[in-house]
């Protein structure tokens, strides 16, 4: 179906097509066609383009784990809007960490993916901080840092302090 007519745009020009007042849906698929007509007005073939996906959805929050000294530690999520903010329990190394983030779901662990339906994960972003729901401020210990989309990492020449709470955020 047609949302927005035919236009037609002078040769050479840069045009503008105002469609603010256009209400699209979220998860349909909208695409663009184009063709070209001469001064006889013979027209080329219609090409259109792949389209986008309207996703006005968050992505879903999942599950963090922290291992350190050859043991796991389940941190579940606090489902926050940015994703899961957990707290480390106990770690004797202040150097490295390896983090992961559920990538299956196992409901008898409490174990969820993170994910979105409609447009999927482009990356993740991971930050150690001393606040559950971090700012620029907060995450002193790092810094977001994209992870494209692994599932896991492992953080290296850490400088963490002892006898603090460290929190582990993923955001997706």
């Amino acid at each position: 179906f047609t949302i927005v007519p035919w236009t037609t745009i002078p040769y050479n020009l840069t045009f503008d097509i105002d469609m603010s007042s256009l209400i699209l849906q979220n998860g349909m698929k909208y695409r663009v066609a184009v063709t070209a007509r001469n001064a006889a007005y013979l027209e080329s073939i219609i090409i259109f383009t792949d389209g986008i996906i309207i996703d006005t959805t968050a992505p879903y929050v999942g599950s963090v784990f922290v291992q350190s000294d050859g043991k796991t530690n389940g941190l579940t999520n606090t489902a926050s809007l940015v994703g899961p903010a957990s707290k480390i329990t106990m770690q004797a190394s202040t150097s490295s960490m390896l983090v992961s983030w559920a990538d299956y779901i196992d409901e008898d662990e409490d174990e969820f993916i993170f994910g979105d339906d409609q447009s999927g994960i482009g990356f993740f972003e991971i930050a150690l901080g001393s606040e559950a729901y971090p700012s620029e401020l907060s995450t002193s210990y790092l810094p977001f840092t994209d992870q494209g989309t692994n599932t896991q990492v492992l953080l290296t020449s850490l400088n963490l302090p002892t006898n603090t709470i460290i929190h582990v955020t993923v955001l997706c």
